[in-house]
């Protein structure tokens, strides 16, 4: 048999190869895609992201594999053509980004903090669509936006800048790139992994070569990033700045979800509850969690308030049930506001820390 692997007639045998391998991987392969259709049957409707989610949510990935993906991996490619290493330079520039989004999915099953984030974001944005316009009717009285103080409006003009271009289309690089520093530094350091692994077979050196290249480009990416210049930090700032009593902070709230500024009011509840923004989020975007209730009794709102958030969200929400809420109304008011609060304490603590106990806790279990 000749070992010319160009030999035509080692075809069938070399085909014959792949078909035993691929047969060996079906038991696996196929028990995986059993236990996510399973899954996918037992889980609530709830807990089913729908198309409309299914679809923002993918164009939000392949956008950040294009911007985020596509700066590492010319960064790259320039680096390793100053150095003149041809090899690795082509075997780089082989790399689509067609080939990169499947292995970064892999990745967010991996790295479930960064998943919840990207996903938190979009449901929340997709909330925001959702609103009800005709929440509640303006009174004449003060605006509780309003500041004589020259810092605080400036923050308030750059927020409705931030937010405008948050209402860009999800598979535009400005939405895309609008993330915190920790989602910024998962998502770049995992699509710099998922290149380096849809490389194509190439020898030890040019991989090398290609992996310090990938980087030292990551490097340089997150050393451009600004957190300050985002949706969420621009609303937390305001929040704090303009620190509205507890007494106003009820009309603030339904003001902004009657405008839409569903991020906005998230921060407005996270400054007055002494919480973080992704903490008081989580609980927006899960019609399951009770906490949000607990968080709008530990700030003792009106039970009008609760009320119109509660419809808002049900209607903006199609997970949320309003009926099964309007029944819950009297019970969630008769929560007294400091045992709500004192139930949401634990939150305070640094998210780390929560998140390191609650592993230990699942593995010693």
């Amino acid at each position: 048999m000749s070992l010319n692997p160009a030999d035509p007639r080692d075809a069938p045998v070399r085909e014959a190869a792949l078909l035993i391998a691929d047969a060996a991987a079906a038991d696996v392969r196929t028990r995986a895609i059993r236990t996510a259709a399973l899954r996918d049957f037992l889980a609530e409707d709830c807990q089913r992201l729908d198309d409309r989610t299914r679809v923002a949510f993918a164009a939000l990935l392949r956008t950040i594999v294009a911007t985020i993906g596509g700066a590492i991996h010319g960064d790259a490619l320039e680096r390793l053509s100053a150095a003149g290493n041809r090899k690795a330079h082509a075997a780089l520039n082989a790399v689509e980004a067609a080939a990169i989004c499947p292995r970064l999915y892999d990745h967010l099953l991996s790295d479930e903090a960064m998943a919840a984030a990207l996903l938190d974001r979009v449901v929340l944005d997709l909330i925001a669509e959702r609103l009800p316009e005709a929440l509640i009717e303006r009174s004449e009285s003060e605006d509780p936006f309003d500041t004589a103080d020259m810092a605080t409006e400036a923050s308030a003009v750059a927020l409705r800048a931030l937010e405008a271009r948050r209402r860009g289309p999800v598979d535009q690089p400005p939405y895309a790139v609008d993330l915190d520093a920790e989602t910024q530094f998962r998502c770049a350091w995992g699509i710099a992994a998922a290149i380096a692994v849809a490389l194509a077979p190439v020898d030890a050196a040019a991989r090398s070569a290609i992996e310090w290249a990938l980087a030292d480009a990551t490097e340089r990416a997150l050393a451009r990033h600004d957190d300050e210049d985002r949706l969420e930090a621009a609303a937390t700032r305001f929040a704090v700045m303009r620190d509205l009593p507890l007494g106003r902070v009820a009309e603030a709230i339904e003001i902004a979800l009657a405008d839409g500024r569903i991020v906005l009011a998230t921060a407005l509840v996270a400054h007055a509850l002494a919480l973080s923004f992704e903490d008081v989020r989580a609980m927006i975007v899960d019609p399951r969690d009770t906490r949000l209730w607990l968080g709008l009794r530990a700030l003792d709102l009106p039970r009008d308030t609760v009320a119109r958030i509660g419809y808002a969200l049900s209607e903006a929400d199609p997970r949320r049930d309003v009926e099964a809420f309007a029944d819950r109304i009297e019970a969630i008011m008769q929560i007294d506001p400091n045992e709500a609060a004192a139930a949401l304490e634990h939150l305070r603590l640094p998210a780390p820390f929560r998140a390191a106990t609650m592993a230990i806790r699942a593995l010693g279990k």
